[in-house]
């Protein structure tokens, strides 16, 4: 697009975590409410937990066998699994070596290491207090840079002449804070010699307490699976919560009922002896979806539809209300702002656009112009080639850009789809284009005037369990001039934070802003095979990875509404996959198939194989419904294939449309089900208003195949003294499904044609509960099966079946053999073997599959089953 030069941000009313402070920040999909409450409390991390927990201290042979650990020698070998369930002393010892290796690096002593601390204490001198260090050689010593010293709380007086205790066991018991502060980042010194953990230490610090996410993005997009009113309602009742200060979330632990909250602000008295405190969370950024997304939650006056994320922006303000208006328990913006996260934006025109609503949103609530703060995702390539005049166009309101790679690479992907087979995913990195990207948006951000007004971000570490690796290689992130980066966890943010203190990075992007910026050429430069093609084994390969990726995150996705994932792949190693990397991988499958490198029949029959990995890696899941043994008629399995077979298609490579009208149909399938229970409950509390709703709730049992509901009758109106039999008509017709899907079960000894008008009949009934049960097709599919005389090894045979069903009647007309025998069964299904339904003998499984396979052509079939079943 035309440049219209340099741009400089104005932006205004920035919190200082965003402007001036680098730090990590987490993103959390914000229809879990736990989640989001351990995402706004990672603002502090246990540093000591962090490492305990994960593979950044390896484990040692000599620690193999003293509890817990990870269980890898230092040389990388996976060791054999030590006992679990205790602490490991010596794994705990490594952790304190590094902490005290950490402090030596950020804080050091002006004499000796913190290895050496036997003690510490703050200390009056003159009207500020200063920190003083006893060592184990009974020197006393002080902070090399005392001003790092900020504040400190508890009881940590210094010790007596007398009693200097030993090195080997510190003998005064110290409980209490100190605050350091080092590149705008708290640490807390927790001392408690009490504590198991303090009393191995020298020093007595039991943990050391990071200042880790300073943000957390709450997500309403890539991470949520929220595809209707429902769960978009789920989605905004915790953004509200965390805005209004009032979230709250119950969880079990150690057979205790527990509640999680949003931490309070912590107290201490500073270098000054003053009251001081030190917001307890991390600001709130909330992610709307991107403006290709309408919704049917609202229409327009003429029948259509609207932009979801104008719903998004409306809601968050208003939630954000309670924040700007001092009625919230918590404060989230200390400076009056809201801030919105927009994602997928493809050029100035859509930031632009993104403006106009935030503006008319602000005249709408009466807030101040320039209120709502945007934050642009830099993640589509017309966004990436015109960074600047992005900015332009967003100047007043912009805190933020950030490198979406992952996004980034499933739409350049889609760009070039034509033009050529693209590189296998693991070699995109590598591409030219990519470290142009990276380092664009840097040198845009820092020559627009960033610093001191908003953030420069990169991107999301994909590997959850992965910390060593990650505290290797994040690093390069804030030497790369990023003030900001995405985690996926608290303990992640705890880690990545080390790196915040290692990199001065307002210094590092100092010098960066001195070189030439990268070149506009090789940004466009497509990620295209050069040379010789990859070799049929090669390719399998990556078809195998690709194929198992989709499918492990899509049917968590589309069966249980799980939005951002830890997937294992191929070699079991987690990694957390979302909308984007699905975007990557059915990109890469769509141009794979269109180059020819793979054809539709090898990409269908790797997915079937693939499903058979993905099922035994979610074996132990009970909510998890296996994909293989019918990938024809399973809706994940078949949204996976569709995303491939029809990616060239799909506007700009995005997965949502997909993804959104599989998890509906699921949805669906047990909607009958949940309407039914509604209807009934209605009809019931309507005929026996003496049924308390409350009690009559308490008896309700829902499940995706049937409702169910008991209740006591307690008067003989209770069923307007109808008979049992006429009820159940009466009432299938009300919930407008067929009587045979209707049971009624009356107490041992009662007649089910007795009338409830009789008085003794109807006194006798109380204290007993009445069953009714509204099932669904497959259940009585399921109960018609046991009722055909089936043998002892579970088989009907269907010729018999046929001939028995032929006799039935259906509204009064004879059924024919002719109209059943001979119907073709689906493809699917010939894989058993029949190719007709009289073929030969059904087991329970596939007679069930086989009567519920959608079609005109056994319609009849499943009537007369509903009435064998319901008779």
């Amino acid at each position: 697009m035309p440049d219209r030069g340099p741009v400089s941000v104005t932006s205004q009313f920035i919190d200082p975590e965003i402007a001036l402070i680098p730090a990590p920040q987490l993103v959390v999909p914000s229809d879990n409410a736990r989640y989001v409450l351990n995402a706004v409390n990672a603002r502090w991390g246990s540093l000591f937990d962090a490492l305990y927990g994960f593979d950044v201290i390896p484990e040692t042979k000599m620690q193999e066998n003293s509890g817990g650990g990870a269980g890898f020698d230092l040389s990388g070998k996976k060791a054999p699994a030590p006992p679990t369930g205790g602490y490991n002393p010596l794994r705990g010892e490594a952790v304190i070596e590094f902490a005290n290796g950490l402090l030596d690096e950020i804080a050091p002593l002006a004499i000796g290491n913190w290895s050496e601390v036997a003690r510490l204490w703050p200390k009056f001198v003159g009207s500020s207090q200063q920190l003083n260090l006893l060592m184990k050689s009974g020197v006393t010593t002080s902070l090399r840079t005392p001003s790092l010293f900020v504040g400190s709380c508890g009881n940590l007086g210094p010790p007596a002449a007398d009693n200097v205790p030993k090195a080997s066991s510190p003998s005064v018991p110290d409980i209490g804070r100190i605050f350091l502060k080092h590149n705008g980042l708290h640490l807390i010194l927790e001392i408690d010699r009490d504590d198991p953990i303090g009393q191995s230490a020298l020093s007595g610090i039991k943990d050391i307490t990071m200042e880790s996410a300073l943000s957390a993005i709450l997500d309403m997009e890539d991470s949520v699976s929220a595809v209707d009113a429902m769960d978009k309602s789920r989605v905004y009742s915790n953004i509200c919560g965390v805005l209004r200060g009032s979230l709250e979330a119950p969880f079990v632990k150690d057979g205790q009922a527990l509640t999680r909250c949003l931490n309070d602000d912590i107290w201490f008295r500073d270098a000054k002896g003053e009251a001081s405190s030190i917001p307890g969370r991390a600001i709130a950024l909330v992610r709307n979806v991107g403006h290709h997304m309408f919704t049917d939650m609202v229409y327009t006056q003429d029948g259509k539809q609207v932009p979801e994320g104008f719903i998004d922006c409306i809601i968050t303000v208003s939630a954000a209300l309670h924040d700007l208006r001092g009625m919230s328990r918590f404060m989230n913006s200390r400076t009056g702002s809201v801030y919105i996260v927009k994602p997928k934006m493809h050029g100035p025109e859509e930031v632009a656009l993104t403006s106009r609503l935030f503006g008319r949103v602000e005249e709408f609530f009466g807030l101040r112009r320039n209120t709502i703060k945007m934050g642009i995702m830099d993640e589509e390539r017309r966004t990436s080639a015109n960074l600047r005049e992005c900015l332009h166009e967003a100047a007043e309101r912009v805190f933020f850009i950030n490198t979406g790679f992952l996004d980034r690479t499933g739409d350049e992907i889609h760009t070039c789809m034509l033009a050529g087979p693209v590189v296998k995913k693991a070699d995109i990195k590598a591409q030219p284009w990519i470290k142009a990207y990276e380092d664009l948006n840097v040198d845009v951000g820092l020559f627009s005037g960033f610093q001191g007004k908003g953030q420069i971000g990169k991107g999301m570490w994909a590997k959850p369990d992965s910390m060593k690796a990650m505290l290797e290689a994040k690093i390069s992130e804030p030497m790369a001039g990023a003030s900001t980066a995405w985690v996926p966890s608290p303990a992640a943010a705890a880690l990545h934070s080390i790196h915040y203190h290692r990199v001065d990075v307002p210094s590092r992007q100092m010098q960066i802003s001195t070189r030439p910026p990268a070149r506009i050429e090789t940004l466009l430069e497509p990620p295209l095979i050069r040379g010789s093609m990859p070799s049929k084994e090669e390719i399998i390969h990556e078809v195998r990875e690709n194929a198992q990726s989709i499918l492990g995150y899509v049917v968590r996705w589309v069966d249980l509404g799980v939005g951002c994932s830890k997937v294992p792949d191929l070699s079991n190693v987690g990694l957390m996959e979302d909308r984007a990397t699905l975007r990557i991988s059915s990109q890469l499958m769509a141009n794979w198939l269109h180059h020819g490198l793979i054809t539709k029949e090898e990409l269908e029959a790797t997915f079937k194989e693939m499903a058979k990995v993905v099922d035994l890696q979610n074996a132990r899941d009970k909510a998890y419904t296996p994909m293989a043994q019918d990938p024809s008629s399973n809706i994940a399995f078949q949204a996976s294939l569709k995303l491939c077979l029809d990616g060239q298609n799909a506007p700009n490579g995005y997965t949502e449309y997909t993804l959104h009208e599989a998890r509906r149909q699921l949805k669906a399938r047990g909607a009958r089900s949940r309407q039914n229970l509604f209807k009934l409950e209605f009809l019931l509390m309507r005929r026996a208003p003496s049924i308390d709703s409350t009690d009559a709730a308490r008896g309700v049992m829902l499940t995706e195949s049937r409702a169910d509901i008991r209740f006591q009758p307690t008067t003989a109106e209770a069923l307007g003294g109808q008979s049992i039999e006429e009820f159940r008509v009466a009432l299938a017709k009300r919930l407008e499904v067929s009587k045979f899907l209707v049971r009624l079960r009356w107490p041992r000894g009662h007649e089910a044609g007795a009338s409830l008008a009789d008085e003794d009949e109807a006194m006798s009934l109380r204290g007993h509960s009445l069953d009714l049960c509204v099932a669904d097709e497959s259940e009585v599919i399921s109960m018609a099966f046991w009722k055909l005389d089936s043998d002892e090894a579970g088989f009907v045979d269907s010729k018999k079946l046929l001939a028995g069903l032929s006799t039935l009647l259906e509204d009064g007309e004879e059924i024919g053999q002719e109209d059943l025998e001979g119907l073709e069964v689906p493809d699917a299904f010939k894989q058993f073997g029949h190719s007709h339904v009289g073929a030969r003998a059904l087991d329970r499984q596939q007679f069930e599959r086989l009567l519920l396979f959608e079609g005109d052509a056994f319609e009849n079939l499943r009537s007369l089953l509903f009435k064998l079943g319901g008779a």
